[in-house]
């Protein structure tokens, strides 16, 4: 029992040195999207950060280079930031359209369509995106422990993405899975992979 109460504490203790070491990589990460001249500042840093947290991890990539590590977030950003801009040309596009051809006025029923049309290519987008995330981080541990399915849900799921539209998924494990001697483990592979 003691022994128990052991592996559970040190369980927790990893647990929450994983949650902080990835908040302080999204702290890095904001920082050089917000401000790309402090790239230079803190690339060590990160680079040291993402080699420990990818250890923690348990990461089995063999020759995996810092400058790989780092370059798939930076990649991700990239890809959101064109979508983003891409959605909002169209935006200022369609904005300029209506007000040259109607004097601005454009019923309620066209502006949903309109809306729905810009909306679909954007959340077939994401949709790619997220699913290129889950084939990457499953390239860097391929042992996967279980069967599993990643299900998308709000505005993505409803193909309602607006530009700020937050990501909203949850990863459901085979059925069952709860009753594995190893579920802790396999608990562990989905929450910090």
């Amino acid at each position: 029992m003691a022994s128990a109460r052991r592996e559970a504490r040190a369980s927790t203790k990893h647990h929450k040195q994983c949650l902080r070491l990835i908040k302080s990589e999204v702290l890095f990460n904001a920082t050089s999207v917000r401000k790309p001249s402090n790239i230079p500042m803190i690339q060590d840093d990160l680079n040291e950060l993402y080699s420990h947290v990818w250890w923690l991890a348990g990461v089995t990539k063999k020759n995996m280079k810092l400058s790989e590590q780092a370059e798939f977030p930076s990649r991700l950003s990239s890809e959101i930031a064109s979508i983003k801009n891409h959605v909002k040309g169209e935006v200022y596009d369609l904005r300029d359209k209506i007000h040259e051809s109607n004097g601005g006025n454009v019923s309620k029923p066209k502006l949903v369509e309109i809306t729905e049309n810009l909306q679909e290519p954007v959340c077939s987008k994401y949709c790619k995106l997220i699913e290129n995330v889950t084939y990457y981080c499953i390239s860097l541990k391929p042992e996967v422990p279980c069967k599993f399915t990643l299900i998308i849900m709000g505005s993505l799921a409803k193909k309602k993405m607006r530009l700020c539209s937050d990501f909203e998924h949850a990863i459901v494990l085979q059925a069952g899975v709860q009753k594995n001697d190893n579920y802790q483990e396999i608990l562990e592979y989905f929450r910090f992979h």
